[in-house]
């Protein structure tokens, strides 16, 4: 908040005082007091105060987003059917390569008819993470994968709690590698309740291996079939950058908010002319009657008010 700089000219060039705006000379005096409008603190007459608008500030703001690659691995998982003293089941293997014991589900196991003697079981895994299960038991099963059948010796466990994973179409296309052999690695939502491990290292090892480029899966035969396993990267994005402008100001012209308000709701009017406008009855007029001369002239009708106008002939009388 300040004097206002045309007053404050005309107050100098006619020697007034700022305070009291009384004319100064030797003896001139003046106390004054401060301004106290809208609470300015200024040594100035009320007259001299004026507010100063506020500056619009333009901020120019480049963002820049990278919408990233998405990574999706797949762990070796397999479809099996596993046959005990009751029953057979359908259900889903993990082959881990970094397991020193194969493990089902208790759950699974009774279900099966599976028994054994019991064999207390002590797990270790990555940040010290350890499992006590004092009524494990290694029972016989039977497993029968897309080859053949195995006969094999597991640890029960209970809620072996396997994360599920699926492969769908998406996750094979354009692997060409995988054409002729995609219908063997493709399952919805596959829960394994078995995990194969080292001491059935026999599973494990694949007599063929199908492999693409490094972005895609590859696939290994096994003894009990083909399965998946890998890294799938799709690009599910580009690197974008954005470019923000940003007004900021106390005030805002009213007739702006109107201008851009009545534009935005006249993009979609187109104005409709009528049937008898002038405007366009000229055009019409020059369209049709201008043609070009042989000496490269242009010769046109002229734009009567009338489309059928009469002239009067005039005739001079000597």
């Amino acid at each position: 908040m300040k004097a206002d700089s045309n007053k404050d000219g005309i107050s100098q060039s006619h020697y007034l005082c700022f305070k009291c705006l009384k004319h100064r000379n030797k003896t001139h005096n003046c106390r004054g007091s401060r301004c106290e409008i809208d609470g300015c603190q200024q040594w100035h007459h009320k007259l001299l105060h004026f507010t100063k608008k506020q500056e619009t500030e333009r901020n120019d703001i480049v963002a820049s987003t990278w919408t990233s690659e998405r990574n999706r691995c797949f762990l070796k998982i397999i479809p099996v059917r596993v046959a005990g003293p009751k029953k057979e089941i359908d259900t889903y293997a993990l082959l881990d390569d970094g397991s020193t014991v194969t493990l089902i589900d208790s759950d699974l196991a009774q279900q099966l008819g599976a028994r054994g003697r019991n064999e207390p079981l002590h797990i270790e895994a990555i940040a010290k993470t350890k499992v006590e299960m004092k009524t494990s038991r290694c029972v016989p099963i039977k497993l029968r994968g897309a080859s053949n059948s195995q006969q094999i010796y597991a640890r029960t466990i209970e809620n072996l709690q396997l994360s599920p994973q699926a492969v769908t179409k998406q996750d094979i296309d354009g692997c060409k590698h995988l054409d002729d052999i995609r219908h063997k690695l493709m399952y919805n939502q596959a829960k394994p309740k078995i995990l194969i491990g080292q001491d059935n290292w026999h599973l494990l090892v694949a007599t063929e291996t199908r492999k693409g480029h490094r972005n895609q899966p590859a696939a290994s035969l096994t003894p009990l079939g083909w399965v998946l396993h890998g890294i799938r990267t799709r690009t599910i994005g580009q690197h974008v950058h954005y470019v923000h402008n940003l007004t900021a100001t106390t005030e805002d012209n009213m007739d702006e908010q109107l201008r851009r308000y009545f534009a935005i709701e006249s993009l979609a009017i187109t104005p409709k002319r009528p049937s008898n406008d002038p405007e366009q009855r000229a055009v019409n007029i020059l369209k049709e009657s201008t043609t070009q001369l042989e000496d490269g002239h242009y010769q046109t009708g002229l734009l009567w008010k009338e489309q059928q106008t009469k002239c009067r002939t005039i005739t001079k009388t000597p």
